[in-house]
Parts: structure tokens; sequence; C-alpha cells
């Protein structure tokens, strides 16, 4: 580096050109006349001259804007926006409505047809756990191997209903169906 040949920094003399590599060509370092480096940055073709970051004062001074407010009278607050909450969702006035255990639970043993599980009138969901084997669910019509309601193998499902006069309908071909329904 050609600037590496004055060491000796006080033989430097205010306003002089002295020349270093910017990695490929050799280019002119500006000195001015209060001893300081002059620095031309370019962004592509266009010169953005000298920026003068140490004047600009703290407080309401902005270089560009972020997502922080720290200028108004709520700055640092976090906004939660109100939003609707999903249909059914958990609330204060509708926690009477949760589920308990109604009834007493019911077993089948699978033997590849249709068997029926009378439904308590209070109950609004019940939940089938499968056992060695997978079930499938009807209500008040007959379950086979292609019914729309499926649980797998070891697996668990509750499933909403609407109580009353219902009969839920259990097949599968090996295991058991275990049933739990919920007021």
């Amino acid at each position: 580096m050609v600037a590496g040949i004055f060491e000796d920094k006080s033989k430097w003399k205010k306003g002089v050109v002295i020349y270093g590599y910017d990695g490929t060509d050799l280019v002119p370092l500006k000195i001015n006349a209060d001893g300081e480096l002059v620095v031309n940055l370019e962004a592509a073709t266009v010169n953005i001259g000298d920026v003068d970051v140490a004047s600009i004062a703290a407080g309401a001074n902005l270089i560009g804007k972020v997502g922080i407010d720290q200028s108004t009278a709520n700055a640092n607050e976090v906004v939660v926006k109100t939003s609707a909450l999903p249909t059914g969702a958990a609330t204060a006035a509708n926690q009477g409505d949760s589920y308990r255990d109604i009834g007493s639970p019911v077993r089948i043993t699978h033997n590849s047809t249709s068997q029926s599980v009378a439904v308590p009138a209070n109950a609004k969901a019940f939940v089938c756990m499968a056992e060695g084997g997978a079930t499938r669910c009807e209500i008040d019509g007959a379950a086979s191997a292609t019914s729309a309601v499926y649980v797998a193998e070891e697996a668990s499902l509750f499933y909403p209903i609407s109580g009353g006069s219902q009969t839920l309908y259990a097949y599968g071909t090996a295991g058991y169906g275990n049933f739990r329904f919920l007021g």
C-alpha cells in the first residue's frame, strides 16, 4: 500500500493528497485543511456527498422512520387491535357451557357389524377412543367401513352433536370402541 510509506504522521501536511488502494485501483485519499480525512461515499453512480451525522441532534430528528414511534405521546406503547373471537371460543360469558362427562362410559367389541349406542338426551358431544383397531361412526344411521367419522387405531376423537333422541352407530373390524358422552 502506497499510503503505508508515510508512517511518520508528523510529516503529513494539511491539504496533501496521498494514495491508497481500494482493492484494485490506486485512489486518492484527501486530507482537508483541518487534517481530517475527506470521504465521499458513492451509491452506484450517484454521489451522496458529505454526510455530517454528528450534527444531527438527539430527540425528534429522524433519519428514516422505523416502526417504533418515539416522538408521540404514546411512544413505545404496544397497541393490540380488537377483533372478533372465532365462533365457539371460550369467554367468561359462556364458561357455564363447558363440557362435563355425563352418563356411563360405553365399550363395544368390534365385530364387522354396525352396533348402536344410545345417546343421552342432554349430550352435546361424544368422545370416541379406538383401541386395537379403527372405529367409524354415524349418528342416526348404520355405520360401515365407509362412514365419514373415522377414529384411527389408538386415537381419540371429540365430536359435537345436538343431543336429543339420537343413536350413535359404531363399526370396526377389530378391537374396541370406547365412548364417553359430554353435556
